[in-house]
Order: C-alpha cells, then sequence, then structure tokens
C-alpha cells in the first residue's frame, strides 16, 4: 500500500460509519453523531432529522421546535350582591351562598363564562320552599339581561324528603356555548321569613387546549406514532400489541 492510503480510505469509510450510528429514542442523527431533540421535544429510535423531534404532551410548536407549553380553555367567574363572592378565572371552582343559614332578603349572582361547556352539580341544598329560589340560567352574552334560556329555579328543603322544586342530587345543569349560549347564571333570591342552610355546588369546564395539542406519548396501547406516509397515531396490524405512547411501529410485537 502507498504510503497516505490508509488515511484516504479512513476518511472515505468515515461518512460511511456515521451513516451505519442508529440514534436511541429523543436524538436524532448529524454529521458529528447522536444529538438530543430540542428542548421539550421527543423523537423514535433511529431518528436522522431534526424535523422528526416533535413536541411532547402538553407543549405544541412546529416539528423540530421551537416547542412551547400549549394553553388550555378557562373560564371567568364573576359575581356580586350580598352571597359571598370571590371571582376567579380557572377551570373549576365552588359556588355557595356563604357559611351557616343564608341571610333574610338575599339577592345574590354568579355568571361564568366560557367557550368551553360549563357543568354545575350541586353538592348542598337547602331553602324555604317556593319562597328561597336558585334560577338556572344559559346567556348569549356575561349581562344575561336578554338571549338567556331558563334551564331550572330550585327551592326546598330536604329536611323530611323533598319539597318544592329542589334539584334531585345527580342533576347537571350545563351552558350552550354551540348555540352561541357561553355564560351559565346563578341567582339567589329569599324573602324575609325563615332561612335555611342554603345551598353549595361545583362548576368545571373539560380539559380543553386551544388549537393543537398532540404527542406521540398520547398513541393509545396498541398503536405506535408514524414519523412518515400518514404522520400520526397509526394502528399496529393484526394480531400484534404494543404499550400506550409507542413511537415506532417496531413496538408492535406478535401476541402469544
Amino acid at each position: 500500500m502507498r504510503p497516505g492510503t490508509s488515511v484516504l480510505v479512513l476518511v472515505m469509510l468515515f461518512p460511511a460509519l456515521i451513516e451505519c450510528q442508529t440514534c436511541s429514542s429523543n436524538t436524532y442523527l448529524q454529521s458529528s453523531g447522536c444529538v438530543n431533540c430540542p428542548t421539550n421535544s421527543v423523537s423514535a429510535p433511529g431518528s436522522t432529522l431534526v424535523t422528526q423531534c416533535i413536541c411532547r404532551a402538553g407543549y405544541n410548536g412546529p416539528h423540530g421546535g421551537p416547542c412551547s407549553p400549549c394553553t388550555f380553555v378557562s373560564a371567568t367567574l364573576t359575581c356580586g350582591g350580598t352571597c359571598a363572592c370571590s371571582p376567579m378565572t380557572g377551570t373549576g371552582g365552588t359556588i355557595t351562598d356563604g357559611p351557616g343559614a343564608y341571610q333574610y332578603l338575599a339577592s345574590c349572582w354568579w355568571k361564568i363564562t366560557s367557550s368551553a361547556v360549563i357543568s354545575w352539580r350541586f353538592t348542598m341544598f337547602d331553602t324555604e320552599a317556593d319562597f328561597d329560589k336558585l334560577t338556572i340560567y344559559a346567556c348569549t352574552n356575561t349581562l344575561c339581561g336578554t338571549g338567556k334560556v331558563l334551564l331550572g329555579k330550585c327551592s326546598g328543603t330536604s329536611g323530611s324528603g323533598w319539597q318544592g322544586e329542589v334539584p334531585p342530587s345527580n342533576s347537571i345543569w350545563s351552558s350552550q356555548p354551540a348555540s352561541g349560549r357561553g355564560t351559565l347564571s346563578l341567582e339567589f333570591y329569599s324573602d324575609s321569613s325563615m332561612n335555611f342552610e342554603g345551598f353549595e355546588g361545583t362548576w368545571s369546564i373539560p380539559n380543553e387546549a386551544i388549537g393543537v395539542c398532540s404527542s406521540p406519548t398520547l398513541c393509545v396501547a396498541d398503536s405506535y406514532y408514524s414519523f412518515t406516509g400518514t404522520v400520526g397515531c397509526q394502528p399496529c396490524s393484526s394480531h400484534s400489541s404494543s404499550a400506550a405512547g409507542s413511537m415506532a411501529i417496531e413496538a408492535c410485537v406478535c401476541n402469544a
């Protein structure tokens, strides 16, 4: 072999050695070797491009990053009147007329607004039947002055069996954002005689992301995340299965 030939052979072989290298999960191949995916992104074993790194669960962004935390739908609660009042923004909470028996001549309101469906459920209800009432509306705007639909009018006590118009313990009232009624309104009024424990209940909205917020870690069992062809979660072939969150077709193994 002529002098210098061995050096030439190594230089010619080096790219091939790099190309034959298989990178592990959450990395991809560059000319310098395997490098980590961008922050908050993941990849399948054997990835060769940065665009095969996609945002992990709870993050959103283009393939290859950058990945930012997803934003989620929230609801805004406003309230006023003579009852306990704690305005807030979030995905759920508790509403009550206050501790102990409610006031005489109480006049209170709570309004919850969101683009998601708002659900309300009573956890306790005890008022003077037919006189002290909580009314529930679905409204087209936060003022609830017009365009509102009556969902329920609740009144009564459970002292010796239900009386009046008390709500069943498993009843759920919901706003109607698909029909333009994205505000749920609760209004409570009492008269000047006989006061009871009042009411308490909880409201909530689904945990919905704003825009796209998906990840291969969300693929269910017996499926895998495909980075090529039809990108996304794909089912394993017949008579094979995989664990939830699988990121390569090789994770689908034949059933016993």
